[in-house]
């Protein structure tokens, strides 16, 4: 006798459990991200890409606001690159942004859905003031370093982060950040 357990929108994936000849229970187990359960029922899981090609110590280079009244916005991960040896911050922020909009690409081609969100970047970002530093690394010349934050980053209605390009010389530098909402 086979038993399949669907997982919870929440993650998981597909369970089964049978029972051996001897009466042992055998249990196999398929997860998958919580964000691919919401890319694939929502349609809302996105990434927001800048790519500042002259960022300079101390910029402001990414900015992302959750400006949805009904989903928090869950940061699963920020990707850094730059052309020369910098060190990253990842920023609670708050002020009046201004610069360059960018728009969250959404990772269900499919979906049509837009998201909540205010993301500005290519360019510095300027009107902020850092409430707090999330987290900070840093990464030799022609690399990327990827800052884990593994959803436990949550943006509720008007909060917002910024990726600063802490210290370096002035250059290229990119930025990804991978997120998604869901319902609070």
């Amino acid at each position: 006798m086979a038993i399949e357990i669907q997982g919870n929108k929440k993650g998981g994936g597909i369970s089964q459990a049978d029972f051996s000849r001897s009466g042992r229970l055998n249990v196999d187990s398929e997860n998958n991200l919580t964000a691919h359960f919401v890319s694939l029922e929502a349609g809302k899981a996105f990434n927001v890409y800048s790519e500042d090609d002259d960022a300079a110590a101390g910029d402001f280079v990414c900015y992302l606001k959750n400006t949805s009244t009904t989903d928090n916005l869950f940061i699963d991960l920020v990707r850094f690159s730059s052309e020369n040896a910098a060190t990253v911050k990842v920023h609670e922020v708050t002020g009046t942004a201004s610069g360059t909009t960018i728009t969250p690409f959404n990772m269900n081609l499919g979906s049509g859905v837009s998201a909540e969100a205010t993301a500005l970047g290519n360019a510095a970002v300027s009107g902020l003031t850092s409430s707090a530093v999330l987290a900070a690394d840093r990464v030799a010349a022609n690399t990327s370093t990827i800052i884990p934050f593994d959803d436990i980053l949550i943006l509720g209605t008007n909060d917002a982060i910024a990726v600063e390009y802490d210290t370096g010389t002035t250059g290229d530098c990119e930025v990804l950040i991978r997120c998604y909402f869901q319902q609070k």
